[in-house]
């Protein structure tokens, strides 16, 4: 737990860079929840809406990557938000492309997961029925590929940062990252899996509209506030490992373990 309670304690000293950072997570899921509402409504989400939305998640990341950048270099150091965005910018298209990474390895596991929970013949024969079963199927099959990469989503972006290396470069240093020391990362992990999943299987409940958007972000804050707190986490945990990267000769061969 030693790691969870140094990333509460630098979230404690740099609250204000952290709620800016949940601000922003905030702001994107009304963003994204009223394009939805737009959706349902049988009408297109306005351009603005995209726009703003593809703004917003450009300058969170910024800050984000920035923060973190900062915590390794600065600890607990109060930073001005120039100062995040500089550090930010280095890692901004990284962070695109894990994105992207990140989905395109998602769908390809569920595709080869989902036909194993729900066999094919079943649906094309009566697709109305097994509508409702998909979709609590689809929540088995984001437990299966989040426990499967869990350790790809924890730690790598943490190793591209602390390190400063390109993303196949951080794939490559994963092995050094090992669960069992980090069980209080891992726990943490756990923990917000499990409560992104209570409100997924919560049922819908009959209440007016403004109060429905309200309880919907009440999620998005918990859930941006699990991420901080673990993405610290993992970045004491990491920056722990001293682990050396030579810019140079960018060869697998020039990483090491550093001297304790």
């Amino acid at each position: 737990m030693t790691y969870i309670k140094e990333a509460i304690s630098i979230l404690k000293n740099r609250w204000p860079e952290a709620m800016l950072l949940v601000g922003l997570g905030l702001t994107l899921g009304f963003l994204n929840m009223n394009s939805i509402t737009i959706e349902k409504d049988n009408a297109s989400p306005q351009a603005a809406v995209i726009f703003l939305s593809l703004a917003i998640m450009a300058f969170f990341l910024l800050f984000k990557t920035g923060f973190l950048k900062t915590v390794q270099q600065s600890g607990d150091e109060p930073q001005q938000p120039l100062t995040l965005l500089k550090e930010g910018k280095k890692f901004l298209w990284r962070f695109v492309l894990l994105g992207m990474l990140y989905i395109t390895i998602y769908f390809a596991a569920t595709l080869i997961v989902m036909p194993f929970l729900v066999p094919q013949e079943a649906i094309a024969s009566n697709p109305e029925k097994f509508i409702p079963v998909i979709e609590k199927l689809a929540i088995i099959d984001y437990i299966i590929v989040t426990l499967i990469f869990m350790k790809f989503i924890i730690f790598l972006p943490a190793l591209i940062i602390v390190n400063d290396v390109p993303i196949a470069f951080g794939l490559s240093m994963l092995k050094y990252c090992k669960l069992k020391e980090a069980k209080g990362t891992v726990v943490l992990f756990l923990i917000q899996m499990a409560v992104n999943l209570t409100w997924l299987l919560l049922p819908d409940f009959e209440i007016e509209l403004k109060y429905q958007k309200i309880m919907s972000l009440l999620p998005t804050i918990i859930n941006q506030c699990f991420i901080l707190v673990i993405s610290v986490a993992a970045i004491r945990f990491v920056s722990s490992l001293n682990l050396l990267y030579d810019n140079e000769n960018k060869s697998e061969s020039d990483i090491t373990e550093g001297e304790n």
